[in-house]
């Protein structure tokens, strides 16, 4: 018998088996399905549009999300963080989104504040507000960056053209470029979306 093992890109195990001993096939599955987990799709299959919606536009506002903000629900009878913020805000504009008519132009605007806060500083820039943030910058603009992402992968499922733009807001005057430059670039092989990075 002998052992082989297969590793990720980062030399990280995934998934190990002896050879000359059956497996149980459940397993295998279950040990296959966890190595492809972060394995993203080349390519989108996309829902064509209904016929009476042809020429027509879906608009997904995203606005004022604050990720990052942090509440303590003792004081404000709702606790709110940075896993909760991920979790809720992604459900719900996935209802949001599988509501929505097969349209075959689409466009995601961000309204502006996307971000609590703009930098570690955890305070907006010009007034200067104290603000109650969950975690570091990086941790933050992350959450915000897998947001976007999740919602314009959601949208080239759907539609056959989208366009994404994201306004300043005065929490995220600088962090507002920099996540439509990360967009931008992330998307630089998909000729179906457009980033805007218009100032």
């Amino acid at each position: 018998m002998t052992k082989s093992i297969l590793t990720d890109s980062n030399g990280e195990m995934l998934l190990t088996w002896t050879k000359g001993v059956e497996q149980d096939p459940a397993a295998l599955i279950a040990a296959m399905s966890a190595a492809c987990a972060r394995v993203r799709p080349p390519v989108y299959v996309i829902r064509p549009p209904d016929e009476e919606l042809e020429d027509t536009l879906t608009l997904y506002v995203v606005s004022d999300i604050h990720m990052g903000q942090y509440c303590w629900g003792e004081e404000v009878d709702k606790s709110w963080d940075l896993n909760i913020a991920e979790e809720e805000l992604g459900c719900a504009s996935d209802k949001l989104l599988a509501r929505t008519p097969n349209t075959r132009y689409a466009v995601i605007l961000g309204g502006g504040d996307a971000l609590h806060a703009d930098n570690n500083e955890n305070e907006t820039q010009r007034s200067k507000n104290k603000l109650q943030v969950d975690g570091r910058y990086g941790k933050v603009f992350g959450a915000a960056a897998r947001f976007f992402v999740r919602r314009a992968d959601a949208a080239l499922l759907k539609h056959e053209r989208v366009d994404l733009r994201l306004l300043k807001g005065n929490h995220d005057e600088s962090s507002a470029i920099a996540l439509a430059y990360f967009l931008s670039a992330y998307y630089r092989q998909e000729p179906r979306l457009n980033v805007s990075t218009d100032p």
